[in-house]
């Protein structure tokens, strides 16, 4: 069935909306892969052996809520791995993703939320925070509140077999921020994990998957053993970079067939088609 059945898939989730939609993507999975561990995978980069054929991780950014409760139950009840990289600044507190709270602060004044989004994402992070609080000063409110995973569910997870990454204090783009804001991100999600889970995290996922050459050398500072990219490529088996390992989006409520496509190899042509058509 696949393009390429020597390749890992890494699978990257965001909210999980739909449990049904997700529950036949897991079971598409478990029938025609090997569902993976972060420490499987790290162990067979970091000893050069080779991971079972037709292996697959199941990975989810940002930490929303949806995951604990849509998601981590159908993982729970058919016993597999994954890996969810949450925002350590979010824990228990209800305040929305700085997307989208642009998105609806953009939207409520009449713009466009998707080219202002896209513009903050090429800026110095110090003029993306600037700008959004202007966006705030001029619509004279804050986005919605978004409840976000509590302290106690994120070490649920852990202990259940989902390991718990790093994705940054405030999910800024690395590569627009300056040394001491990149090391204080990365440093600071560390460091709240390390409290909530009682041991250090050990795999980190890039915020928007835009990675930068001064992450590296942090993470092998504090001991991380995998380090997620968000490139829309799988990765061979064997000779991978273990704090650059490519994945694939997938929505949660895409169609059976678009999993296929996507998780087949066929995923860049796809990716690609999407952009062309939301240019037109």
């Amino acid at each position: 069935m696949a393009v390429f059945p020597d390749r890992l898939v890494v699978a990257a989730y965001h909210a999980v909306p739909d449990p049904v939609r997700f529950g036949a993507h897991l079971d598409h999975y478990a029938k025609h892969f090997r569902i993976v561990s972060t420490d499987e995978v790290a162990a067979a980069i970091h000893t050069g052996r080779s991971l079972p054929p037709r292996s697959l991780l199941l990975t989810f950014d940002d930490g929303d809520r949806s995951v604990y409760e849509n998601a981590f139950p159908l993982l729970a009840e058919r016993r597999l791995p994954g890996a969810i990289f949450v925002i350590s600044h979010l824990i228990d507190t209800d305040e929305p993703f700085w997307w989208s709270e642009v998105t609806e602060l953009v939207e409520s004044a009449g713009g466009d939320s998707t080219a202002e989004v896209r513009q903050l994402k090429q800026i110095p992070n110090r003029d993306r925070i600037e700008r959004i609080e202007r966006l705030r000063e001029r619509s004279g409110q804050s986005g919605a509140r978004h409840p976000h995973l509590r302290s106690e569910e994120v070490a649920e997870m852990q202990a259940a077999g989902i390991t718990v990454g790093n994705h940054t204090a405030t999910h800024p783009l690395l590569d627009q921020c300056d040394d001491d804001e990149l090391r204080r991100e990365v440093m600071n999600a560390h460091e709240r994990l390390l409290e909530i889970l009682g041991q250090p995290p050990r795999s980190f996922a890039y915020p928007n998957g835009n990675q930068d050459d001064r992450v590296p050398p942090i993470l092998r500072e504090l001991g991380y053993e995998t380090g997620f990219a968000f490139d829309h490529r799988r990765t061979s088996r064997r000779a991978v970079d273990a704090l650059a390992i490519p994945r694939v989006r997938v929505d949660a409520d895409a169609p059976l067939h678009e999993v296929r496509a996507i998780t087949s190899g066929l995923h860049p042509l796809v990716h690609s088609a999407r952009q062309v058509v939301r240019r037109l």
